[in-house]
């Protein structure tokens, strides 16, 4: 569903994809073909939201900002992703559950593994896991990012400092 808010409509490319089980609301601007699936919620209610190109929100997953957000081009917020971010760079990926607290900038190519906790004060992230180990809720002072893993690394390791999960 698509709706108005205090007279600012959802702006949607022609060639994405918004299904009639998702709901945006207000200032919003989803990019060319990306897609937004069953259960998303996209509210644009504080501020303006814009979704870039080839982006994907699955199931479930809501993005919500006080101050606006941007969603960066190439990203996938995968299913039940709670996405409170200021900024999402290009070419991330956000695993099924992960929580993004409301002024994060996750830098570009970054990647938070299912289930992981991304506190207000992350700017630059590549790599969040959640061991079974460990409690699920993590702060910004326990994501540490360290050097060349196939799985997690940035595809060009050239553009980037660090590149794996610890």
């Amino acid at each position: 569903m698509i709706r108005s808010f205090k007279g600012v409509t959802p702006k949607v490319h022609p060639t994405a994809f918004v299904s009639e089980a998702a709901y945006v609301v207000g200032d919003v601007e989803i990019g060319e073909n990306s897609s937004i699936w069953p259960g998303a919620v996209i509210r644009g209610d504080m501020g303006k939201i814009v979704i870039g190109k080839n982006t994907n929100v699955q199931d479930n997953s809501v993005i919500h900002a006080d101050r606006g957000a941007r969603i960066g081009d190439g990203v996938t917020l995968g299913h039940s992703v709670m996405c409170h971010a200021r900024v999402v760079g290009d070419n991330c990926l956000l695993g099924n559950g992960c929580v993004v607290n409301d002024g994060a900038t996750i830098g570009e190519g970054s990647k938070a593994k299912h289930l992981s906790y991304l506190g207000d004060t992350v700017t630059f992230l590549l790599c969040a896991e959640r061991s079974p180990n460990t409690p699920r809720r993590r702060d910004a002072s326990t994501i540490r990012s360290a050097r060349s893993s196939p799985s997690f690394g940035h595809p060009d390791s050239s553009k980037t400092q660090s590149s794996s999960c610890y």
